[in-house]
This record gives C-alpha cells, sequence and structure tokens, in this order.
C-alpha cells in the first residue's frame, strides 16, 4: 500500500489524499529499474548477487512469472548459443543437436518457474549439464554412430581447415573418453570457470567429490593428450 497521508479537511474531518513523498519516490523506483532492464545489453548475465542488479532480476522474475512473451523470448535468444556450446563439450556426435533441443525445451519451461535466486545462465547451465548427463546415460545403454565435427569456415585454406578440423576432433575425442563425470567436471570448473565447491552444487554431488573427478579427469586427459604423437607435434609447432 502506498504511503498516504491524512490531512485536516477544512469540512471538519480528515481527508485522504494521493501517495506521500515516500510513496512517489518507491514509483520512481519501479520506473527506474524497468527502464535499466529495456536498456541492459544481457538479460542472462544479470546476478541477484551483484551490487545494483538485484532489483534489476526482481523485475525480470516477475515478467518471466507473468509469461511476458518477449522477454522469453529474448532470454531463450540468449540462451540458445550457450546450451549449444555446453551440449558441444559433453555430447558429441548425432546426438549434440538433439540434446540441445531437449535442454532448451526444459529451460523454457523453468523460465516461468524463475525466482531470480541467480543469474538466467546459472540456472540454464544447470539444467543443461544435468539433461546432458542422462542423454550420456542413455546412449551408453543404446550406442549410436558419431559423426565429425564440421568447422564452418568457407574462406579458409583448405589444408589448413582440414588440420584444424582433425585437431578438434582429436581433442573432443579424447574428452569423450572421460567419464560423463569427469567430462562435467572439466566443463564446469575449466570452461566455466566455477569453483569445485559450485560445480558441486549444480550437479547434486559434494565438494569433495567434484574436486577428484577434476583431479582425475585432469590427470587422464593429460595423458591422453602427451600419448597422441600426432595432436603433440600439431600443438607445439603451432599448426
Amino acid at each position: 500500500m502506498g504511503d498516504h497521508r491524512l490531512r485536516g479537511d477544512p469540512r471538519g474531518g480528515p481527508r485522504r489524499l494521493g501517495p506521500g513523498p515516500r510513496g512517489r519516490e518507491r514509483g520512481r523506483g519501479v520506473g527506474a529499474v524497468i527502464a535499466t532492464f529495456e536498456r541492459v545489453g544481457s538479460l542472462i548475465r544479470l546476478s541477484p548477487r551483484v551490487e545494483g542488479e538485484a532489483k534489476v532480476v526482481s523485475a525480470l522474475s516477475a515478467r518471466l512469472r507473468a509469461s511476458d512473451v518477449a522477454v522469453h523470448e529474448r532470454a531463450l535468444r540468449e540462451l540458445l548459443p550457450e546450451v549449444r556450446r555446453w551440449v558441444g563439450a559433453l555430447v558429441r556426435g548425432a546426438d549434440g543437436e538433439d540434446v540441445s533441443q531437449e535442454a532448451l525445451t526444459a529451460v523454457a519451461a523453468a523460465l516461468h518457474r524463475y525466482e531470480g535466486r541467480s543469474s538466467l545462465r546459472s540456472l540454464a547451465r544447470t539444467i543443461t549439464v544435468r539433461t546432458a548427463m542422462k542423454a550420456l546415460k542413455r546412449r551408453r545403454r543404446h550406442p549410436r554412430g558419431e559423426t565429425d565435427v564440421e568447422l564452418e569456415n568457407p574462406g579458409a585454406d583448405p589444408e589448413r581447415l582440414a588440420m584444424q578440423r582433425d585437431t578438434v576432433d582429436r581433442v573432443r575425442g579424447h574428452m569423450q573418453r572421460l567419464t560423463p563425470q569427469r567430462r562435467v567436471a572439466l566443463l564446469l570448473c575449466v570452461v566455466e570457470g566455477l569453483s569445485p565447491t559450485e560445480a558441486a552444487r549444480e550437479v547434486g554431488c559434494s565438494a569433495l567429490a567434484m574436486r577428484g573427478r577434476l583431479h582425475q579427469a585432469r590427470a587422464q586427459l593429460r595423458v591422453w593428450l602427451e600419448e597422441d604423437e600426432a595432436l603433440r607435434a600439431r600443438l607445439e609447432g603451432g599448426a
């Protein structure tokens, strides 16, 4: 309720006026938040933990929960390349696009329940990683053929492009040899820069377990990369 003031009525009784100074100030504050929300460069990176962004996150949450179509679509547009990148680091081959669509569908459904406790990017990453882990478990039970990774750079030298494609394919191939849990540990802690404690919260394990997975993933990947003589020579030669 607004900060209404009661003043003397010349006819002898109190009369109710509009909002007082504090009510008007709150109204201006809400307007400023919405204006900031409209101008912000990236919705998905707004965080309630960052000073000055909490009110904007609250406004974002309210509009998503109210099924604001424009805001919902903008958030999904920003999240789409992120979801594809996360899935690409975890799922190789023909399954990647299917898992991306599955994850994006789950993210879209979650936007209507967004409470603003974290950034949208963090929420989407948690959903995507868990969706990818489920897909990897399904694929272990029902393996499918894999397709090569294609690099889109039509203007590049064909020979150099072929070498780049082979390098990427070799590195990803070694990463795919890791268990899904260790692969996720690398993605969250190395690629995304989360601490083991933060990464553990995202996947629902202990921080100790996450540290162990990360250590094992790094050690195993280092061995495989060193054993790959062609890849080592190419990386050392700057090809």
